[in-house]
């Protein structure tokens, strides 16, 4: 696992980690409402990070 903190730490393309249906539509949804934190996330390097995480919680959320 990569650790976030680290400043060498780079975000995973979408190729190297692709991101399911959930984090996809999350995807989406942020950049239609909140074009402001997208800019911030991706200054960050963890846009694509927390949309992947978004998807895990969801398909977690609905096995159970």
């Amino acid at each position: 696992m990569t650790n976030n903190t680290s400043s060498t730490y780079t975000e995973q393309s979408i190729t190297e980690s692709p991101i399911g249906a959930y984090g996809t539509v999350w995807l989406n949804w942020i950049e239609d409402n909140n074009k402001k934190k997208v800019r911030e996330m991706k200054a960050n390097g963890i846009f694509l990070t927390v949309a992947r995480s978004v998807d895990k919680s969801t398909w977690n959320y609905r096995k159970s």
